[in-house]
């Protein structure tokens, strides 16, 4: 845990940061996994974290599976070239990851299954992936992030005749996570038939002009759209609006739309700011 996480990146944001009504809600700011470009990866990421979190709040978390240091085991276990990822308990032993998880996904299984029906997609992909990584990563192409970009990066080095120093790999692995469909190598993936179905289900282009329509983001996009079409100074956080450093629109609640007051606080009477135009948007 760290709290200035622009120079040291710990697991968890430890700073007291809700972005919300405080009085109501506290955020969990995890700086873990978010490279991830499948939508396979991120439904597992979000949703074993989920039920992990559901588990603690039950009490329900073993406690011999503890880390003697979670951030080294994390780096150790991406650098390790034999893929046997064994880790160091705080009791002192040593466990496989998989094994870890494992456990973790039997304790979710007991206790969480068929509270809903995203909990059983999550428990039955959970299991489907912890099975196949020993035995068929071949399947798992497309959906976990990590196979997918070490087979592109096989296949090209095997395709071009490149040793594994040449600097033509990095930019290969930068591009994996371009997220414009154009250009990012993961898009041109081809999965198999499992998740690439599931990766198409998901998938909605639209969202990238079109905001939930459930959430405070309705209210922030009205917003963003008032503010382009004319020339006022604004600032726009995630749980607020500031017009000219002296009004203030506060959406504290993240699952209202403060369609209304949004409107509202558009609608109000504002000199048309002539000045400097670098005004900070």
């Amino acid at each position: 845990m760290y709290q200035w996480v622009q120079f040291n990146r710990a697991i968890i944001n430890a700073r007291d940061e809700p972005l919300a009504d405080y009085r109501k809600y506290r955020r969990l700011h995890l700086l873990i996994g978010d490279s991830n470009m499948s939508p396979y990866a991120n439904a597992l990421k979000i949703g074993t974290t989920a039920c992990v979190l559901s588990l603690l709040e039950e009490g329900r978390l073993p406690r011999n599976l503890v880390l003697a240091d979670a951030v080294q085991s994390t780096r150790d276990i991406s650098r390790d070239p034999t893929q046997r990822w064994i880790v160091r308990l705080e009791n002192g032993k040593t466990i496989g990851a998989l094994d870890v998880q494992w456990e973790f996904h039997q304790l979710a299984q007991k206790y969480l299954h068929n509270s809903s029906a995203e909990t059983n997609w999550l428990l039955e992909n959970w299991g489907f992936v912890l099975e196949t990584i020993p035995h068929n990563r071949q399947a798992l192409i497309g959906g976990v992030d990590w196979i997918t970009k070490k087979w592109l990066l096989e296949t090209f080095v095997e395709s071009e005749g490149l040793s594994w120093d040449d600097p033509w790999l990095q930019s290969i692995d930068l591009e994996y996570h371009n997220i414009d469909p154009r250009r990012g190598l993961f898009f041109g993936v081809t999965s198999g038939k499992r998740i690439a179905e599931w990766n198409n289900s998901v998938r909605r282009p639209g969202a990238t002009h079109v905001p939930p329509a459930n959430t405070r983001a309705s209210g922030r996009a009205r917003a963003v759209a008032f503010f382009q079409s004319c020339n006022f100074p604004y600032v726009i956080n995630w749980d607020s609006i500031a017009c000219d450093s002296r009004d203030f629109l506060v959406m504290g609640n993240p699952f209202e739309t403060y369609n209304d007051e949004v409107e509202h606080f558009l609608a109000k009477p504002r000199a048309t700011n002539t000045g400097n135009d670098d005004a900070d948007r």
